[in-house]
């Protein structure tokens, strides 16, 4: 299904799979998919894509922090809505390391 959708030759799947060198990432929760961009793609505006992705998890990583940083938040925020805050925060963090192992992968 995936092969007909995606018009490739061949597909991997699996949590032993190895990144391609020079292929694009693209992040979710509980997956990562890289495709082999060396020849299709410009891999400086895929830097650019990933860099933009990186600011954004940033940003709200920095948001985050400021809210888990902040006592007042922590004394007076129901105990669910901090544990969802800090498990928001493991999930970007994870993220942000995917991310920058995409561009690392690039160069």
């Amino acid at each position: 299904y995936i092969l007909s959708l995606s018009r490739c030759e061949t597909v991997q799947v699996g949590t032993e799979v190895t990144r391609p060198s020079s292929s694009a990432t693209a992040v979710g929760d509980r997956l990562e998919v890289f495709v082999p961009l060396e020849g299709v793609i410009d891999l400086d505006e895929e830097r650019a894509r990933l860099m933009k992705n990186l600011a954004k998890v940033q940003k709200d990583l920095a948001g985050i922090d400021r809210k888990l940083a902040n006592e007042s938040f922590i004394s007076k925020a129901p105990a669910d809505v901090v544990a969802k805050e800090r498990a928001k925060r493991e999930e970007l963090l994870a993220k942000e390391q995917k991310i920058g192992a995409g561009l690392t992968a690039l160069d």
